[in-house]
């Protein structure tokens, strides 16, 4: 951990130098010790995939800092994302140059590469390849909810599925679920998976707010449900904003789209 700065902007930002410093950094920021909107910069690889037991940065106290990747990569083998609720200010980078791999299941939250619950500011310029599964709620490539914030000029590459019961099951190539904010320029590459029990989409499994712009979900991406699959989205409200963006040719954009063809029995 470099001391000699004080974390107040991106060129005083603090330098993680080790994963005994990111784990000196999930600490302070899980358990309040660390001022709000601190910001940090990683200098080196990081493997964490000997710890199975990862704690996301921001559980029990929001992330509310600044990360610089600086295009290195951490690598993950856990039961959960490596940010658990990012919350930075509207319009401000919370984690930018950031590459992931990885393959992360969780059986009692939702699951992503990088963020469980992002309800503000922005992640630009990350990657993910590897795998998210959650047995309980949605499944995205970076983020799980999407609540706040922005995503963009992000890339997956990645097994995403979503086996929760009920409502829940929903997964998407960047997100499981938007429920206000926006994924801006992000490409989910060929040969990916994205599954869900009840909703999936190449991009989000359900976007009932915000908007989807300008994305690409490339041809060989495989898309299933046992609900509604759709190249972008698996379903979506009048409130959403869908733009620009480009998918399979097998799938419609929206997987809901399709009229229901299933025969209807009256009892008289």
């Amino acid at each position: 951990w470099n001391g000699d700065n004080d974390g107040s902007s991106w060129e005083k930002a603090y330098v993680i130098l080790s994963s005994r410093d990111l784990f000196f950094m999930r600490d302070r920021v899980n358990t309040g010790s660390e001022d709000e909107g601190k910001y940090y910069k990683l200098s080196t690889d990081i493997d964490l995939t000997a710890i199975t037991n990862w704690r996301g940065i921001g559980s029990g106290n929001n992330f509310t800092g600044h990360f610089d990747g600086q295009n290195h990569t951490v690598r993950l083998n856990s039961m959960g994302s490596l940010f658990d609720t990012i919350n930075a200010d509207e319009g401000t980078i919370a984690v930018r140059n950031l590459n992931l791999i990885g393959a992360l299941v969780s059986e009692n939250d939702s699951c992503a590469g990088l963020v469980t619950n992002l309800l503000g500011g922005i992640i630009d310029n990350c990657t993910f390849t590897g795998s998210a599964r959650s047995t309980a709620s949605y499944s995205g490539g970076l983020a799980a909810l999407i609540r706040g914030g922005s995503i963009r000029n992000c890339t997956v590459s990645a097994d995403i599925s979503s086996e929760a019961s009920g409502e829940n099951g929903f997964a998407g190539g960047i997100t499981g679920y938007i429920e206000s904010g926006t994924v801006e320029n992000c490409v989910v590459k060929a040969g990916s998976t994205v599954t869900a029990s009840s909703e999936a989409g190449g991009i989000a499994g359900f976007a009932e707010a915000g908007a989807i712009t300008n994305c690409t979900v490339e041809e060989g991406t495989a898309i299933t449900s046992s609900g509604h699959a759709g190249g972008i989205v698996g379903d979506t409200s009048d409130s959403a904003t869908l733009s620009g963006n480009t998918w399979p040719s097998r799938y419609v954009q929206v997987g809901s789209s399709i009229p229901d063809t299933t025969p209807q029995i009256t009892w008289n």
